[in-house]
């Protein structure tokens, strides 16, 4: 659960923020490691990752992480949570 107030004025502002930070030329490495920190800003998250799957056929990587703690148990939490969808 949030520990911060969140409402939809917010959610737009962050969506603009995350628009801004990511325009070319942004590559993947910055777009994920903006984009999880500005979950982080919203949701207030102690620790976090980001996953992607490059395509269906491929296996997920991590992308970015936020916070310390958790390491691979973490990473490995992550990748079962996307696998059982």
């Amino acid at each position: 659960m949030s520990r911060n107030a969140f409402d939809s004025v917010g959610g737009l502002a962050i969506l603009g923020e995350m628009v801004r930070l990511t325009a070319p030329p942004a590559g993947r490495s910055e777009i994920c490691d903006q984009g999880l920190a500005l979950m982080v800003k919203a949701l207030g998250p102690s620790r976090g990752l980001m996953l992607l799957r490059p395509s269906p056929a491929l296996a997920a990587v991590v992308a970015a992480t936020w916070g310390s703690g958790g390491g691979e148990d973490l990473r490995r939490l992550g990748l079962e949570a996307l696998e059982r969808g």
